[in-house]
């Protein structure tokens, strides 16, 4: 077999990556931010570096072949690599100031850059995962992950799903404007449960960058 024509790139392996996981090439166009061409573009790109299909399209989603789950797996390495040697970077431009979760870096035995370097990415995304579920959901806080542009909700924990009287499953992949009305100064809010009763509680949001893609953090405090 000729050797590759070049090395894949990074934005290639990880857009093959959640279209495994989300399925289907539209889902992963959302959760990456791009264009649904974009994506087959890259997994296109990437097939022909290969020389064998990656994908197994239908019109149901997508799937990976058998090859391009050996593909996958060892994807999923580089983009953890990538991901710590970014926070490493993070942490080096703050010019020496000690970290806000620093504390919790300790805990988890990874109080240096070094020491968390050393740690196989997967256990250290599994204890990660672990802690950030525990405070997550355990928050009296209502705390909701959206789509800037769309409102779509991503993730949301108790606390948000009890605020707007709605269960998860009724709460994720819809709009967040259609379970609660925020104020013009996006300091109040208010949800209505499906019974008509009206709840109010105080917001605030942040904007972030989660897996290359902005999403907007909102907190919300029930009166």
């Amino acid at each position: 077999m000729p050797p590759p024509i070049r090395a894949p790139e990074l934005s290639e392996l990880e857009t093959l990556t959640v279209c495994a996981a989300e399925g289907s090439m539209a889902a992963a166009a959302a959760a990456l931010g791009i264009s649904r061409p974009a994506v087959a573009k890259r997994v296109t790109s990437l097939e022909a570096i290969v020389g064998t299909p990656l994908l197994q399209r239908g019109t149901r989603g997508v799937r990976l072949t058998q090859q391009g789950a050996v593909i996958v797996a060892r994807a999923r390495r580089l983009l953890a690599e990538r991901d710590a040697l970014m926070a490493a970077i993070a942490e080096l431009r703050q010019d020496g100031e000690e970290p806000q979760i620093s504390g919790m870096r300790g805990l988890l035995g990874r109080g240096t850059a070094s020491a968390r370097a050393a740690q196989l990415p997967e256990a250290l995304l599994a204890e990660t995962e672990r802690v950030l579920a525990v405070v997550f959901h355990a928050s009296a806080t209502g705390v909701v992950i959206c789509d800037p542009d769309t409102g779509i909700v991503r993730e949301a924990n108790d606390a948000f799903c009890r605020f707007v009287g709605r269960p998860r499953s009724e709460v994720l992949g819809r709009p967040v404007a259609e379970m609660a009305d925020w104020e013009p100064d996006d300091a109040e809010v208010h949800a209505r449960d499906p019974d008509g009763s009206v709840r109010s509680g105080r917001v605030s949001s942040e904007a972030i960058e989660l897996g290359g893609s902005p999403r907007l953090v909102t907190m919300v405090d029930a009166r």
